[in-house]
């Protein structure tokens, strides 16, 4: 009983898994048409991982030397009104690093 018990419970959380990366952009009407541009690090040739920053200048360079890209965004992060004064107070932050 308790290996039934285990693989409906395994089942059950990797269902659920699925779900959401399948779920995560349904907010968004335009989500198939939106494409995230990863960077592939390597040293010496060799593979050492993968980030989500790229150069500042690679989405104009695309749209210049790709048909088809209508816009482009670089995200910025965005935390709640509470959480900036906790951290930074009265100071203005924004474009600061």
């Amino acid at each position: 009983m308790f290996g039934l018990t285990t693989g409906i419970s395994v089942c059950l959380i990797v269902a659920q898994f699925v779900y959401f990366q399948w779920s995560f952009e349904d907010f968004n009407k335009n989500a198939d048409h939106t494409y995230r541009i990863n960077l592939y690090n390597t040293s010496n040739g060799v593979y050492t991982g993968t980030s989500p920053s790229t150069v500042s200048g690679l989405g104009y360079a695309m749209q210049q030397t790709i048909s088809g890209i209508e816009s482009m965004a670089r995200l910025t992060t965005v935390i709640a009104e509470s959480i900036a004064m906790k951290y930074f107070g009265d100071t203005h932050t924004v474009g600061k690093y």
